[in-house]
């Protein structure tokens, strides 16, 4: 499943259900500001850790958290500044491995109407990635990348999305239309079988498998 939120404040909360179903969870994050890093972000009150960072006038930070706690639970991201507009996008996922759970990070950043990153990984991981950029309009992810957040507000979009690798360590990609400041963030999340959950998801997520090495 995917939530995401934003607002102009210290704070970002969004309310995110882990479900049971599967085993071997994790739980990512992206948190995005037009100008201040993400001091932290938090899910049930546990702290979740910060993957990396991409900065192009203003910042997005990936975060994760292996064997979240199950049901509905608050993710908050935290910022320096309350007077900034901030933005918050949460996915989970099964099948990784808790030992290793996510590769290192891929980022991007520059002035463009496009960006492209490439995660390290082996076939069968899933890409997971996020971009921001400085215009409220639409994005299109790469092919064969499924969207799983697209948050507009005050002149800056946030969007992610997730990609099976298939071999040959695919790129995570995506486009607009404004020529602006941009900044990305993707990495693999390693494990066998990984998949999402969106076999129960009400907003008609797929789930899909994304195979073994």
């Amino acid at each position: 499943a995917s939530s995401g939120g934003s607002a102009t404040a210290g704070t970002v909360t969004v309310a995110h259900t882990v479900q049971s179903t599967f085993g071997n969870r994790i739980i990512i994050a992206f948190a995005e500001s037009d100008t201040d890093d993400a001091t932290g972000v938090t899910y049930n009150g546990i702290a979740m850790t910060r993957l990396g960072v991409a900065t192009q006038s203003g910042n997005i930070s990936l975060w994760y958290l292996i064997a979240p706690a199950t049901g509905a639970n608050n993710c908050v991201g935290t910022w320096a500044d309350p007077a900034i507009a901030h933005k918050l996008a949460v996915a989970d996922y099964y099948g990784v491995n808790q030992t290793t759970p996510i590769g290192a990070a891929a980022t991007q950043g520059g002035v463009d109407t496009s960006t492209t990153v490439t995660p390290a990984g082996d076939r069968g991981d899933l890409n997971v990635g996020g971009t921001s950029h400085d215009a409220a309009e639409a994005v299109t992810p790469g092919a064969g990348q499924t969207e799983r957040q697209e948050l507009q507000a005050t002149a800056v979009t946030l969007e992610t999305s997730d990609e099976r690798n298939t071999g040959g360590d695919p790129a995570w990609t995506a486009t607009w239309a404004t020529n602006t400041n941009f900044r990305t963030i993707a990495a693999a999340l390693q494990g066998n079988n990984v998949i999402t959950s969106g076999v129960a998801d009400a907003s008609g997520q797929r789930v899909f498998a994304v195979g073994t090495h």
